[in-house]
Formats: C-alpha cells, sequence, structure tokens
C-alpha cells in the first residue's frame, strides 16, 4: 500500500490499524508484540497508526499472537477466531457468518423448535412466497421510485375495477400471510408435543 495515496484519516481508520489499537491495551503491550515479532516498538506504533503495514509474514504472526484469524484482524470479520464448523455450515448453507452464531447461540429447546419450523412443509412456501414479495414490494418501490406509502387506490384495468395497495401496505399483508403460516407451523409443533407427552 502505498502510504502517500491516503490520507492520514484513512490510515488511521483502516481496518488493520483500528483492529491493531483495539487488540494493543498500552505501550507494555506494543513492547511485548514487538519483541514476539523482533522488530522495534517503533514499526508496531506505525502499525497501529496505519502509516506502516506490516509484510504477510508478520501479518500471520500478529494473528498468532492474539490468536485470531486474519480477516478479523484486518477488519473483515468481527468474529475473532475462525470455527471450522462455522465454516463448513456457512459454505453448505449459504447462510452469513452471523446468522450461523445466531442459531448457534439458540439453546436446546429453541433449536429444536427452529428445527420443526423449518423441516416443516409450509417453511418453504413461506419464504418464497410471502416474505420474498414482501421484501420485493419495498425494492420495486425505493427502485421505480414509488411513494413507499399512501393507501389504497382503485384502478380500473379492462373495465374491471382492481385495488393496489400502497408498497408498505403490500408488504404487510404478505408478512401478515406469513405469520398466520408461522402459526400454522407452531400449531402442529404444539400438537405433535402433545402427543409425544
Amino acid at each position: 500500500m502505498d502510504k502517500h495515496k491516503y490520507s492520514s484519516a484513512e490510515r488511521l481508520n483502516s481496518g488493520f490499524a483500528t483492529r491493531l489499537r483495539s487488540l494493543l491495551d498500552g505501550p507494555e503491550d506494543t513492547k511485548k508484540l514487538a519483541a514476539y515479532l523482533g522488530c522495534s516498538p517503533q514499526a508496531v506504533s506505525l502499525f497501529r497508526s496505519g502509516t506502516s503495514f506490516p509484510k504477510t509474514e508478520n501479518l500471520i504472526r500478529i494473528a498468532e499472537y492474539f490468536d485470531c484469524s486474519i480477516d478479523y484482524l484486518v477488519g473483515l470479520s468481527d468474529t475473532k477466531k475462525v470455527n471450522e464448523s462455522n465454516k463448513a455450515v456457512r459454505q453448505y448453507t449459504g447462510l452469513s457468518e452471523k446468522a450461523v452464531d445466531c442459531l448457534h447461540s439458540l439453546n436446546k429447546e429453541d433449536r429444536e423448535i427452529v428445527n420443526r419450523i423449518i423441516e416443516n412443509e409450509l417453511f418453504p412456501l413461506i419464504i418464497k412466497t410471502h416474505i420474498r414479495f414482501a421484501v420485493n414490494a419495498i425494492k420495486n418501490a425505493i427502485k421505480h421510485k414509488i411513494p413507499l406509502t399512501g393507501g389504497k387506490t382503485i384502478t380500473k384495468v379492462n373495465g374491471v375495477s382492481r385495488m393496489v395497495l400502497s408498497p408498505v401496505d403490500e408488504s404487510e399483508y404478505y408478512l401478515s400471510q406469513a405469520s398466520k403460516g408461522l402459526a400454522s407451523i407452531l400449531s402442529d409443533i404444539v400438537k405433535e408435543h402433545q402427543k409425544e407427552g
């Protein structure tokens, strides 16, 4: 990276410099890291300020020192350490790191509920129709600069009156349909629990 190409504020706020500052508590930590890397504390201070960027081998050693991933160290991820299981799940499902972490944080009972919801035959229909339509109503309105609110209007198409909803009303309609679908799934889960217990 050519240090003259970026302003001092851009260098100071780079992902790596920002993350390094958050990991180093003070001058003593700077000295310890410098000793670990075999460089001067001034060199580490230049990394902290974004004035200088470490060579690849030092970047790897800094990640080892802090027991974190390089993605975390340079600000590309907020997860400090790569969890190989999480990574495999993300690659298989296409879910984000945050979504996988959220699912993993659920307790056993809540995960069982999520499993039953996803396994239900209505679930894909709810996602593919109601939720997708709700999101698309808003996206299309923004794309075509249509006012998001405005209530219902009546238009005539080929002599037939049709009610046209505002994008927000349309989105709310589809989300209410999704809620009804989820309520139906949850009702099935309750019935299954009653049979089991």
